[in-house]
């Protein structure tokens, strides 16, 4: 058990996360429970991936000891046709309302530019919603990222037709075509997922 132990010592890891300013009062409790010894008991590396944080929401990370990696995803604004999904809006208005969908929907993409500056540093890392509330030492799960592949679990409930989850996936299929995966009942959850920096880029440089 030492030796297993020792070997995740080993491995450099990080944990990151999405969040705004507005975000951060949620991620709190995430935090403390990540950190805490007899729950998450997670000691590496954490990131706060962001489109924008004030000078205050800085300053409290990084008592935290938490680190930040700030993008305002312009290619986003210039490559994508922004105002035509809101075709009833000015110009002014359309675009917050893109930044606003951007913000929530596309933010986790910001790790393509982190991971050109600070990928090669780590061995696995985890992609982490912000309101996660941790139970169980976390630090054996990175050791999955040396299958080569992208981790994940299936989501508890079942997508029956009719449900909630089956009309959001049917409508994403009208737009994308069918999906290589069929996860059956179950859906990806995407709330925690580790691999190997390189094999976590190549999945986001897709869904760019």
């Amino acid at each position: 058990g030492h030796l297993i132990k020792r070997k995740y010592d080993n491995m450099k890891t990080a944990i990151l996360f999405t969040a705004n300013d507005a975000q951060l009062a949620a991620a709190h409790l995430m935090l403390q429970t990540l950190r805490d010894v007899s729950r998450g008991a997670y000691e590496q590396e954490v990131w706060v991936l962001s489109t924008s944080l004030s000078k205050s929401g800085l300053t409290y990370l990084e008592n935290l000891g938490i680190r930040s990696f700030v993008s305002d995803m312009e290619w986003a604004e210039t490559s994508m046709d922004w105002q035509s999904l809101f075709p009833d809006l000015s110009p002014q208005k359309a675009l917050k309302e893109f930044h606003t969908y951007r913000n929530k929907r596309m933010s986790k993409i910001v790790y393509l530019e982190w991971f050109e500056k600070c990928g090669a540093d780590y061995d696995a890392v985890a992609i982490s919603d912000n309101d996660l509330y941790f139970q169980n030492d976390i630090t054996p799960l990175f050791a999955l990222a040396e299958n080569g592949c992208v981790n994940y679990a299936k989501e508890d409930y079942p997508i029956y037709p009719g449900t909630n989850l089956w009309n959001k996936d049917f409508q994403y299929r009208r737009h994308t075509g069918d999906w290589d995966y069929d996860g059956g009942l179950h859906e990806v959850n995407i709330g925690f997922i580790i691999a190997q920096p390189s094999v976590m880029r190549r999945l986001f440089q897709e869904i760019k």
